[in-house]
């Protein structure tokens, strides 16, 4: 049975794509088999990528919310103004 970690890991330690799983992985072909993912631990840069991601998502909706009350702000300004005339 094919590995499916080796088409997600590329380096030049890393199985080829296609490659079977070893005799010493025995649990994770029974995990994969059972639909469970098999374990596979993430690179540093991969759960660095992923933080950025969930910060850069934070930031955008901050600003968002941020330009949203600006112009609710204005809004209510311009009709204020326009009720005293």
């Amino acid at each position: 049975m094919a590995d499916p970690r080796c088409y997600l890991k590329a380096g030049p330690d890393a199985c080829r794509p296609g490659d079977q799983f070893r005799l010493s992985e025995q649990e994770d072909v029974v995990a994969f088999t059972s639909h469970r993912p098999p374990s596979w631990r993430q690179h540093v840069w991969q759960i660095t990528a992923h933080m950025a991601t969930i910060i850069s998502l934070g930031f955008s909706l901050m600003v968002l919310v941020a330009f949203g009350v600006f112009q609710l702000f204005q809004w209510q300004c311009t009709l204020r103004i326009a009720n005293r005339e």
